[in-house]
């Protein structure tokens, strides 16, 4: 199964559309691991309150050959696959390296700023989000356990991360769906939907894909988001679109939608 990549960054931890992915020239070379089979990229859930696992790999690895395996961690699971490009693999690696400063990333430095930010609650039940990245020669873990809102300014490393967390779970529910092409499908039930309750609201394209996965066989649950200006060059209001559909075996789609205007 190959994987089309979506460029999407995530601005104030909200989707922001920024073009397809990168033509092979125009994204630097970062140099990959010898052997095809290392990882270049794994992500991570650790902790929490959920299910039991049954293996401790990784949530997701990304190979340096471009495979994308998502292994059977927890009991009735099945492993999956897809696979990446090397064009693909080398945008989404400049997207966490060099868009978001993978590897400036100081953790000293992130609890400080939370500090001076003034109180913020702490989220036990919550995993700890552990991503790695391997390239350039260089191998970095970070580990981000979720916080609540506090004062002060927002913080920009945390948004880098956040940013980088939601483009591999999207390259993650990309393969639990079974790769772009199942998804355009999901977008056409999505906008059927969408034009009957809006009907002056754009369509959603491949870019708003947020999450989807096969809950049990034939039971799917995938949303789709997008924030944008109210018009271009406006920022003092948003238009928000969600859409989530949930299917059952053997019985129409479940279709919510959502639009609003948001005041910043």
């Amino acid at each position: 199964m190959k994987l089309l990549l979506l460029t999407a960054t995530l601005a104030c931890f909200s989707w922001a559309t920024t073009g397809l992915a990168a033509e092979p020239d125009a994204v630097k070379k970062h140099l990959l691991p010898e052997n095809p089979k290392d990882s270049v990229i794994t992500l991570d859930f650790q902790g929490g309150y959920g299910l039991p696992r049954s293996a401790n790999t990784p949530t997701m690895s990304i190979l340096a050959d471009g495979t994308v395996l998502l292994p059977a961690n927890y009991a009735g699971r099945k492993s999956l696959e897809g696979k990446l490009s090397a064009a693909e693999l080398q945008e989404l690696i400049a997207f966490i390296v060099d868009e978001n400063q993978f590897f400036a990333y100081d953790e000293t430095a992130v609890e400080k700023k939370l500090e001076a930010g003034g109180p913020r609650r702490r989220i036990p039940d919550r995993s700890t989000t552990v991503i790695m990245v391997h390239v350039d020669g260089q191998q970095k873990t970070v580990r981000r356990t979720p916080v609540g809102l506090g004062g002060g300014e927002p913080i920009v490393e945390l948004q880098q991360f956040g940013a980088i967390r939601s483009r591999l779970n999207q390259v993650r529910s990309i393969v639990q769906m079974g790769g772009t092409d199942e998804v355009e499908k999901w977008v056409k039930v999505a906008n059927e939907q969408l034009k009957q309750q809006y009907p002056d609201v754009a369509p959603l394209t491949m870019y708003d894909f947020r999450s989807g996965s096969e809950r049990t066989p034939g039971n799917y649950s995938v949303s789709f988001m997008r924030i944008l200006p109210a018009a271009p060059g406006v920022r003092t209001n948003e238009e928000v679109t969600t859409v989530s559909i949930t299917t059952y075996a053997n019985a129409a789609p479940v279709v919510s939608v959502a639009w609003r205007s948001v005041e910043k």
